[in-house]
């Protein structure tokens, strides 16, 4: 149970956090368009270290994009890759965003996520369709976004950018993430966190919040 009496700043995840994600389903239609199994696309893609260089900025999207086809040998318009790339985003519940609202009304609320450029404006989309809110910075004092920033979790660079930029001292800050990696790196800086572990949400970790 997190003690909220002493804290001034939440930071939040987006996926698996925010939005319901299912990575699955972006391996497996993208092993659609390659003609091969997911496991194996998988692999590849982590031989090439494709999801890391975009997300940290390294590469843009045109670039993953042709990397992607060739390196993967890939079948189809761009527009079938992007298509399969936003696959994992699912559904985002409006009760989540009731509680961001409220919570923005008491503490300073920030977003850290390892995304792409690819991924925020379908985010984006899925949210106003859910919810009316036209922008994620709608709800948020500001949104941190790794291929922005150039770190990705759970480097702690990534962290300490965050603290710096916003002024924010960790022992006042709590970081809410699905991933035990990114949570366990922000605890080595001072951060308080929440482990997010499904079924449960974020809503019953921060129902006293």
């Amino acid at each position: 149970m997190t003690d909220f009496s002493t804290v001034r700043n939440l930071i939040f995840d987006l996926g698996g956090v925010i939005i319901n994600i299912d990575p699955q389903l972006t391996y497996q239609a993208m092993a659609k368009l390659a003609g091969r199994e997911a496991d194996q696309l998988l692999a590849q893609l982590r031989e090439h270290r494709l999801v890391e260089r975009l997300e940290s900025g390294q590469i843009s999207n045109e670039e993953f994009l042709a990397e992607a086809r060739q390196t993967l040998a890939l079948q189809g318009s761009d527009e079938d890759l992007r298509q399969a790339w936003n696959e994992l985003l699912l559904d985002l519940p409006a009760e989540r965003i009731d509680r961001l609202r409220e919570l923005g009304q008491h503490y300073r609320v920030f977003l850290l996520s390892n995304t792409n450029a690819f991924h925020i404006p379908t985010v984006e989309r899925i949210l106003h369709e859910a919810t009316h809110v036209q922008t994620l910075d709608e709800l948020f004092e500001k949104a941190y976004y790794s291929y922005q920033v150039g770190y990705i979790k759970p480097d702690a660079a990534i962290f300490q950018f965050v603290l710096e930029d916003s002024q924010l001292n960790a022992e006042e800050t709590v970081f809410i993430d699905d991933s035990f990696a990114n949570v366990q790196a922000a605890e080595q800086l001072g951060i308080r966190t929440i482990h997010v572990q499904p079924p449960q949400t974020m809503l019953d970790y921060l129902k006293d919040a």
